[in-house]
């Protein structure tokens, strides 16, 4: 089964975020490159799957 660059990029999203949950917050750029994932497209990756309810997200300097 294929699946796209974007439901890649999610999954190893959410996979990284787990993985760090007992750090607390994690910033997009410390995921984007755990990941190997290009910042822009995980950025708006990060606010899909906020809006969707699977992740927390809080802006700022701690922000994750």
């Amino acid at each position: 089964m294929l699946y796209s660059k974007t439901a890649k990029y999610a999954v190893l999203a959410l996979a990284e975020v787990a993985a760090r949950e007992a750090d607390g917050l994690v910033a997009t750029k410390l995921i984007a490159e755990a990941t190997s994932s290009p910042y822009p497209l995980l950025a708006k990756i990060v606010n899909q799957l906020h809006r969707a309810g699977l992740i927390k997200a809080t802006r700022g300097k701690r922000g994750g």
